[in-house]
Formats: C-alpha cells, sequence, structure tokens
C-alpha cells in the first residue's frame, strides 16, 4: 500500500510490534483522514502482562522503522474483532474516527538540562511550540537548513559537537538528549538512515558534496533494502575535512566492514558521492570482496582530473546551497580578487541585493558547511578512479545542466564515461528533474524504482 506517498508493508510493521514483549497479536491498516492515508496500528496484550503503553510501542517502532512506517494511531484492544467465520474482521478496524485520541503521541515536556536546552533550541528554529520530547523534527517541518542550524545551536550552546547524522539517526528530543549526555565521544561516518528489513542486502550511499545525508532520506524511506550512508568529518565535528578521495573512501571502507565485515556490496552516490563510492568499490575489490552493483545517480565518471578556482569552487556552493547565480564578468573579476571570508561575505551582499532567498544559516554554519564542500569538490576533481568490475547504473537528471559538469570531456555521452570505467555492464536512465531535484518528490520515487529493481515504463 502507499501512504503518504511511500509504499509501505503492513506486515513488517505488524511483525516489528509483535516482537515487543508486551504484544501478544497486531493488525496495521491504512485509514483516511483529512491529509490523506495514515497508518494506524490495533494491538492485544500478553495474558498475565500490564497492558501495551502505546507511547512506548512508537519509540520501539522509531528504533527500528523509518519515521512514515511508524503509525500516529496506536490503539490497545482486548481483542481483535473476528469475522462471524473467525476471521480477523479488518472492516470493523478501519473506523472514520477511532476513539479520541486513543494512542497519539501526548506531549511530554523536558525533564533533564539537555532535554530542555534541546527543547529551547527546536522551538526557536522551528517556530513552533510547544515542543514534546517525543515530538519528531522532520515531522515538525524540519528540513536540511533547519537541522544544519540546530547542530550549529547545539554546538555554540550545549558545547558539543554533534554530526548531522545524529540528529538523522535520533529524531526526537529524548532521542538527541540521551546520545549527547551519554555517547563515549566516539564519532562514526556510518548514518543508519532505514535498518530494515535487516535480513536484506543493504545499500550503503556516499554523501555529496556537501557532506552530509539528508538528501537520502526519501530515497532510503522507498527503498527495499536497509539503507545506510556515509557522512563526512568536518567542523561541526571537530574535525578537519578529508583532502582526497583515497582518505574519505579509507574512512568509509572501514566502518563499513566493521558494519558488514563480508561482501557482497551495493555502493552508491549521488553527485559527488558517487565519484568516492567508486573508489569505495575499487578497494572492496582489491581487498577480494564482490561488489554487485555500483549506482551512480547524476555524476560523471571521474576519468580525468582537472585544478578548480576558488570563484567558481564558490559559486558552486552557492548553487548547491540553491541560491546560486550567474555573474557578470566584472563580479567574477571582483570575486577573483578577494580571499576567503571577504570573498563568501560579498557573494552573499548580491544575493541579499538581489532578494534571494536566504538558508537562515548562520554565518559560522555556512563556514562549517563551504569547509567540507570545497574540501569534497577539490578531493573529487583531483582524483581518477583506477577502475572496477562491477555493474554500474547510471541515473541522468533529464532537465538543466550542473555547471559543475559542463566541461566533462563526456559530457554528451549518455553514460558519462562510466563505461570507461568498469569491466560489468552498465546500464543507463534517464529520469524527470533536475540535478537538485532527482533526489526529491516525484522524481526521487523514480530513482527508487530503479533501484529497487523496477525499471520505468518506455
Amino acid at each position: 500500500m502507499k501512504v503518504q506517498g511511500f509504499r509501505v508493508e503492513p506486515g513488517e510493521i505488524e511483525h516489528t510490534l509483535a516482537e515487543h514483549a508486551s504484544v501478544g497479536q497486531a493488525v496495521v491498516v491504512a485509514h483516511r483522514s483529512g491529509s490523506g492515508s495514515r497508518l494506524a496500528a490495533f494491538v492485544t496484550g500478553v495474558d498475565g502482562m500490564a497492558a501495551p503503553d502505546a507511547a512506548v510501542l512508537r519509540d520501539a517502532l522509531a528504533e527500528r522503522l523509518p519515521a512514515y512506517m511508524v503509525p500516529g494511531q496506536i490503539t490497545v484492544l482486548d481483542r481483535l474483532p473476528l469475522t462471524g467465520n473467525g476471521k480477523l474482521d479488518r472492516a470493523a478496524l478501519q473506523v472514520p474516527e477511532p476513539a479520541a485520541d486513543a494512542g497519539r503521541r501526548a506531549y511530554a515536556a523536558p525533564g533533564t538540562p539537555t532535554e530542555k536546552a534541546l527543547v529551547e533550541i527546536w522551538e526557536s528554529i522551528l517556530d513552533t511550540a510547544p515542543v514534546g520530547v517525543h515530538d519528531d523534527f522532520f515531522e515538525l517541518g524540519g528540513q536540511s537548513y533547519t537541522a544544519l542550524r540546530v547542530i550549529g545551536q547545539i554546538t555554540r550552546k550545549l558545547g558539543h559537537r554533534a554530526p548531522l547524522g545524529a540528529l538523522i539517526e535520533r529524531r526526537t528530543i529524548a532521542a538527541l538528549a540521551r546520545y549527547l549526555d551519554d555517547r563515549a565521544g566516539a564519532w562514526s561516518p556510518l548514518v543508519r538512515l532505514r535498518r530494515a528489513p535487516e535480513e536484506e542486502n543493504p545499500w550503503f550511499f556516499v554523501h555529496p558534496a556537501g557532506g552530509n545525508v539528508l538528501c537520502y532520506q526519501s530515497l532510503a524511506a522507498s527503498s527495499a533494502r536497509p539503507f545506510h550512508a556515509f557522512q563526512a568529518p568536518g567542523p561541526s565535528t571537530g574535525q578537519d575535512p578529508l583532502a582526497t578521495v583515497e582518505e574519505l573512501a579509507g574512512l568509509y571502507v572501514r566502518a563499513l566492514t566493521e558494519a558488514r565485515p563480508y561482501g557482497p556490496y551495493l555502493i552508491g552516490g549521488w553527485s559527488s558521492g558517487a565519484v568516492v563510492a567508486a573508489e569505495i568499490a575499487h578497494r572492496l575489490e582489491q581487498g577480494g570482496e564482490k561488489v554487485d552493483r555500483l549506482v551512480v545517480i547524476d555524476a560523471p565518471a571521474p576519468v580525468a582530473t582537472r585544478s578548480v578556482d576558488d570563484p567558481h569552487l564558490l559559486l558552486w556552493f552557492l548553487e548547491d546551497l540553491n541560491i546560486g547565480f550567474d555573474p557578470t564578468p566584472e563580479r567574477l573579476s571582483e570575486l577573483t580578487a578577494l580571499t576567503g571570508d571577504d570573498r563568501m561575505n560579498r557573494a552573499l551582499a548580491w544575493l541579499r541585493e538581489g532578494n534571494a532567498p536566504g538558508t537562515g544559516l548562520d554565518p559560522a554554519d555556512i563556514a562549517a558547511t563551504f569547509a567540507v564542500f570545497q574540501g569534497v569538490v577539490r578531493a573529487c576533481n583531483a582524483y581518477r578512479c583506477p577502475g572496477v568490475s562491477a555493474d554500474v547504473s547510471v541515473l541522468r537528471a533529464r532537465d538543466g545542466r550542473v555547471g559543475e559538469f559542463a566541461d566533462h570531456p563526456y559530457a554528451h555521452a549518455p553514460d558519462w564515461g562510466w563505461s570507461s570505467l568498469t569491466s560489468g555492464a552498465v546500464d543507463v536512465t534517464t529520469l524527470p528533474g533536475t540535478h537538485h531535484t532527482l533526489l526529491t518528490g516525484p522524481s526521487s520515487a523514480a530513482v527508487a524504482d530503479v533501484i529497487n529493481g523496477v525499471r520505468p515504463a518506455g
């Protein structure tokens, strides 16, 4: 079934609920509401034990399933309704209006100092109140820029350097506060965006130039497999950005093999992430492992190196933030004459003068993001892949253009040069959307279909 645009397997949610010690039976249905289809769960308890607690069950589901698979309503019943011949009566469960607020998340006030500080940050940045400790950041309207602002405020107000992946994996105040209070200080580049079904071979995707993996949330949610992604080290975690693709790939291969010691592996990446993914595939194969598939989302093959000048690097960064512009020759010359923060500040001032949409990010957050971006872009442009044996799936955006890729030697080749880097098969799929919309909305669903093995019609 589809709920809020996502493919959902009720049986997977039912199985996860039934594994909870307090649950005897579980049924999940989709019911219509004013805003579309919504998931509702109905559970029974276990004889001799306390009745299941809906809030506890939601927390347990949130630990193992993506947010769109956590029912907004969990109702505890004495028994499931049956038809006259003893079968489950699903129609009786799909009532228009279940008992008022049955199983819905009640507001829970912050208790610890860390929870209180996080509530203040979320309420300020999300411009909503009250925020309870079990509210989901992304369901409250959190997006990429707001998430980066939250991470920046955590650093400034709490003194914790938290990676963006911590918020992606721990989407509530309660879970994020526990992480900040209890963590031993170890940082991992691996972010688990979708954990179930655990028996399936997972995807491992690499961050694009910006270094974070928020771009993969929709894709992970629609994946038929577990979906993990690598986030880049950088100032937000108290680390220097890495300078080469080889260093990035080495870090990620260590994290990958720690999570999954043996192949076969499924590797992918969007934009610059595809370049690092290619080096990961190369290293795994050199170590005797098999890479079943390398998925390249709208990225040309790393077949030649090139230098990147600072002004164009800044312009590509602004384009990546969706606030890019084409400067006049005079303004490009002015940017070339400036350095560092002065160049960034001048470009942002021009955008403000032209009433361009802002990001809402603090200067410190922009600087931290740019530090990672320029490190990744320079690394990818200085890298040439030695080659792989894996089959390669190339997914290209049908619309628009990317300034960074305009002069690539295989710019006009359908496979963007990837067939020259692999001895395996190469398939190419062109999908509607631009480079920057390919992982959002309907385009994301089309990408998910391809990586799930469903070929587009036509």
